[in-house]
């Protein structure tokens, strides 16, 4: 008796594994947004090699060269995660919120490079007093921050 509890657990074990995974799979791939490039881009349309890409304004508000760029589209589920900019020198305003601590914005200089990416990044120290956020650039290919300070917390975010 006990080797067939044992062996039932052991079954009843395996077809529930599968079964959760497969729930889990259908379930994320409903929920999880579509990512894909801003068609506001003065780059739209062109090669990666001619551009330089913008990737990062996942949740702030952003305007490039003065003009407003949407996260996302009419379609709520179709977020834009990468934006592509023609070479030169763009004006970036970019705001964001941090729960429960208030907004955070920056206006930064960005020199694209033709090919190179880019990735826009915040930070927020929750434990300092008064709260304290920052917004810059980093060059992906570089790694150099091209735009904006870095926090001056410790932080393993970044």
């Amino acid at each position: 008796m006990i080797t067939y509890c044992i062996n039932k657990e052991a079954y009843n074990t395996r077809l529930r594994i599968p079964v959760v995974i497969m729930l889990i799979i259908s379930i994320t791939n409903c929920a999880l947004p579509v990512r894909t490039e801003n068609p506001k881009g003065d780059g739209a349309g062109l090669p990666d090699e001619d551009v330089g890409i913008l990737y990062g304004l996942y949740s702030g508000e952003c305007t490039i060269d003065g003009n407003e760029i949407p996260t996302h589209s009419d379609d709520q589920n179709l977020f834009y995660d990468r934006i592509k900019l023609v070479p030169g020198i763009h004006t970036i305003y970019y705001s964001t919120y941090f729960h429960k601590r208030g907004s955070c914005s920056s206006e930064m200089s960005l020199n694209v490079e033709p090919g190179h990416k880019y990735e826009l990044k915040e930070d927020g120290c929750y434990w300092c007093s008064p709260f304290e956020c920052e917004i810059w650039i980093e060059d992906i290919t570089t790694k150099e921050v091209v735009s904006g300070h870095t926090p001056s917390w410790p932080s393993w975010m970044w």
